[in-house]
């Protein structure tokens, strides 16, 4: 029982951290750096008629959908999870339902579903490997590089988002030469 709890909290902690990263990746990542408009609003004449029950299009910046990154990162990371072809299928046709239904509304290109859909691989990969990480090996030097990583943006806000990526490789690839020289 015991057992069960801690791995629990283990898998809720790792979901967190999931939407978290993706969600914010999505956002400060990639939508502020390259601005795409969104298809409904490039004609404006047509917001109408793809407008369903009162639905608005957004304000916000097109690439990538941040719907599709976080509806795949669950997707991907569940399935490595429980490796359960059955669950990882359904979980997979939800999340490309989620990416259809954005272009359909006139919100995202195709293109945009896809960047989504490689966000969330990227992150769930990642998240993943931290999660597989026995805590006696999470010490420490990981513990501050992931909380440099998230806390980079909120300490230096007018540094440009292509500089948290920067950050980010650089703090890994720092903790990876530490913890190999002291094997």
């Amino acid at each position: 029982y015991k057992r069960f709890s801690d791995q629990f909290i283990k898998i809720l902690l790792a979901l967190g951290l999931l939407i978290f990263i993706a969600d914010f990746g999505s956002v400060h990542l990639f939508k502020d750096v390259f601005e795409r408009v969104r298809p409904c609003n490039m004609i404006p004449a047509l917001e109408g008629i793809r407008s369903i029950d009162g639905y608005h299009c957004g304000t916000g910046f097109s690439f990538i959908s941040s719907h599709a990154a976080n509806s795949f990162v669950l997707a991907f990371f569940l399935g490595f999870i429980f490796r359960n072809i059955q669950m990882f299928a359904l979980l997979f046709s939800w999340a490309v339902l989620i990416g259809f239904s954005r272009v359909y509304l006139g919100v995202h290109y195709p293109f945009d579903i896809l960047g989504g859909m490689f966000w969330g691989l990227f992150v769930s990969l990642l998240v993943y490997y931290i999660y597989r990480m026995k805590i006696k090996d999470f010490d420490f030097l990981w513990f501050g590089w992931l909380v440099l990583v998230c806390i980079w943006n909120f300490v230096w806000p007018e540094v440009p988002p292509i500089a948290d990526v920067l950050v980010a490789i650089i703090l890994s690839l720092a903790v990876i030469a530490i913890k190999n020289r002291n094997k």
